[in-house]
């Protein structure tokens, strides 16, 4: 992974937040005032030496000869890119470029798992059809077409002086409209659930059940 620098002349490796920090904990135990004083030191500053530098006086202190060499395995593991533990971002604002809008290493990671559970029905889910006109939306806004389709609703609003708050009041008035027409079917009569069960040989019974919801 770290050859990958060297296809890319402005790349900087970046170590995964979230798996240093489960390391960490594992090494120095969940809730440990050392996890935070390393966690604050990959902020104090950008080439990682003060990270560096509490990482090893810990690993020291360890009584647990697996935890001291686990932990001096990962010491090894990062003397050659100290850096590569602090933020990308802080990296990034150090040399000039703005990270606005920039997320943390990790958030894409939550993000799909989120995507996941709607997608494989684990709880609330998408259709495939609402999951389509989504990423097609999104295809839209990353290729500005988007804008250009909103540009184009502005000037139908004002060519028509309909305003967004009337035309979303017109689209209730039309979904109420749709919903009445639905309950009025519903509610429709229909003549054989007047005769009995005998009298129409089991039919107003059906017709019953069918208009109920309970023909199940």
């Amino acid at each position: 992974m770290r050859r990958g620098v060297k296809y890319f002349p402005k790349a900087i490796y970046q170590v995964d937040t979230f798996h240093l920090m489960r390391e960490l904990r594992e090494i120095f135990g969940h809730g440990s005032p050392v996890v935070q004083e390393l966690a604050e030191a990959r902020e104090e500053d950008v080439t990682g030496a003060a990270f560096m530098a509490k990482l090893a006086e810990a690993c020291a202190k360890l009584t647990d000869p697996k935890k001291r060499q686990r932990c001096r395995a990962l010491l090894e593991d990062l003397k050659d890119m100290p850096e590569a533990v602090v933020d990308y971002r802080l990296r990034l604002r150090a040399q000039g470029i703005p990270t606005e809008g920039l997320r943390g290493v990790g958030a894409a990671e939550s993000q799909v798992d989120t995507f996941a559970d709607r997608v494989k029905h684990r709880g609330r889910s998408w259709s495939r059809r609402g999951l389509a006109a989504m990423m097609e939306v999104l295809c839209w806004r990353n290729t500005q077409r988007l804008d250009e389709v909103m540009k184009r609703v502005e000037a139908f609003l004002v060519r028509t002086q309909v305003s967004l708050e009337g035309l979303k009041r017109q689209t209730k008035q039309v979904l109420q409209c749709v919903v009445n027409e639905g309950v009025e079917v519903l509610r429709a009569h229909v003549p054989i659930t007047d005769a009995g069960r005998t009298r129409s040989g089991g039919l107003s019974h059906l017709m019953h059940r069918i208009i109920s919801g309970t023909t199940g």
